[in-house]
């Protein structure tokens, strides 16, 4: 069974040890908006950090009060942002670029791939803690 989570803007659901999201419908991302999907992703994990998936298409643009968010909220191990269109590629690589987080970020075209990537950078970083 799928755990799953909705707010104003998104689904966020837990599968596989991944938090996943996707927006309802074209977005722009706010720190209001943003914080409900902290508390969301924080329901669905009970607080502990895990790989983050998050689907990109629809998402209009994320300012920076919001990126600040998702960076600092403590949630997140590591990011894989999937777009398939143009507009979803240019956000991803222009929020990639223009916020400092404490964890990886991989932008990719396919769900395959960013959940492989998830798998590799996580597990790298749990073999360094060993």
């Amino acid at each position: 069974m799928v755990k799953e989570y909705f707010t104003r803007t998104s689904r966020f659901w837990l599968e596989d040890g991944v938090v996943k999201s996707r927006v309802k419908e074209p977005t722009t991302f706010t720190a209001e908006f943003v914080r409900e999907s902290v508390e969301a992703m924080a329901a669905l994990t009970q607080g502990e950090p895990m790989p983050r998936l998050a689907f990109m298409d629809g998402v209009m643009f994320v300012d920076r009060a919001a990126r600040n968010m998702y960076a600092d909220s403590g949630l997140i191990l590591a990011m894989a942002l999937v777009a398939e269109s143009h507009d979803g590629q240019f956000i991803s690589d222009f929020a990639s670029k223009t916020t400092s987080v404490p964890f990886p970020v991989g932008i990719f075209t396919t769900e395959e791939e960013a959940l492989q990537w998830l798998a590799e950078v996580t597990t790298k970083g749990s073999d360094d803690e060993a």
